[in-house]
C-alpha cells in the first residue's frame, strides 16, 4: 500500500493540473474530463490534442512513475475507473475499481471486492485529500507557454513547457513528445522535480476490467478487521 500511495501521489503531482489521466483529478463518476479554459488559448499544441482525446473518458494508459520501481495501469470509461499497480518483480500491488458510485479494492487471491466507501474513497485509498485536489484544480492556471527540446536518457524529444500556478505554488510542467505521442511529463516546483513516463495511451478499453469479476464476494471491513458480506456473514 505504501508503494502505491507514493506512486499515485507522484502521478497526481505531475498530472492533475490538466485533469490528465488520473481519475482523482475529477469526480470518479464523471462522464467526461473537461479541458481547462486556459488550455484553449493554446489549442494548436500537442498537449491540447492529448487532452482532447482523454476528455472523452475512454482510454487505457500504462505509466512509469519516476523513483518508483513498477508500473501503474489506468483504465477509464464512462465514469468507471480501474487502477492497478505492478511492482518491479511483476507482482501485483493494489487494484482499485470505481463504479456505480462506490470504490472497491479487488483482492484476487481471496476473490473479494472490498467496498471502501463511495467514489470519493478512492482519494483516501491512495493517501490523497479530496479537498486539496479540488482546491488545486479550481485555482490552477497557466501563465506562459514555450516550445523547446528536452533530452531524457540521451534521447531528445519535442517539448511543450507550461508555467503554472497551482494552489498558490509556481509549477513548471514539461510535456515531451516523440512525434505526436506523449512520452514524458516532468513537473518542477520548489526546486523539486518528478517525472511520469507514458508507456502507452490508447482509446481502446477492456470493459471487463471495469466489472466486479464473476464469483467475487462484495464485502466491507468490520471494526474487528474481518470482512463481512451484505448479510453480515464473515467471509474472511
Amino acid at each position: 500500500m505504501k508503494w502505491m500511495k507514493r506512486a499515485v501521489k507522484k502521478l497526481t503531482a505531475a498530472a492533475m493540473a490538466l485533469c490528465l489521466l488520473l481519475p482523482c483529478s475529477v469526480q470518479a463518476a464523471a462522464t467526461a474530463l473537461q479541458t481547462p479554459d486556459w488550455m484553449k488559448q493554446w489549442s494548436n499544441t500537442r498537449t491540447a490534442s492529448v487532452i482532447a482525446q482523454l476528455e472523452k473518458d475512454q482510454f487505457t494508459a500504462e505509466l512509469k512513475v519516476d523513483g518508483i520501481d513498477g508500473l501503474v495501469d489506468l483504465v477509464r470509461s464512462n465514469g468507471k475507473m480501474y487502477l492497478k499497480t505492478t511492482q518491479a518483480d511483476g507482482s501485483e500491488g493494489i487494484v482499485l475499481l470505481v463504479r456505480d458510485g462506490s470504490t472497491y479494492q479487488l483482492d484476487h487471491a481471496s476473490k473479494l471486492a472490498i467496498r471502501l466507501g463511495d467514489e470519493t474513497a478512492v482519494y483516501s485509498a491512495v493517501g490523497l485529500s479530496e479537498s486539496a485536489v479540488v482546491r488545486s484544480l479550481s485555482g490552477g492556471k497557466a501563465t506562459g507557454y514555450t516550445a523547446t527540446k528536452k533530452t531524457i536518457h540521451k534521447k531528445t524529444y519535442d517539448a511543450e513547457v507550461f508555467d503554472m500556478q497551482l494552489d498558490g505554488r509556481a509549477l513548471e510542467m514539461t510535456y515531451c513528445y516523440e512525434g505526436d505521442t506523449l512520452r514524458y511529463l516532468i513537473t518542477q516546483s520548489g526546486g523539486k522535480s518528478s517525472a511520469v513516463e507514458y508507456r502507452s495511451v490508447s482509446d481502446q478499453v477492456d470493459e471487463s476490467l471495469l466489472q466486479i469479476p464473476a464469483g467475487y464476494t462484495v464485502c466491507t471491513r468490520g471494526k474487528d478487521g474481518r470482512f463481512y458480506n451484505a448479510s453480515g456473514k464473515a467471509v474472511a
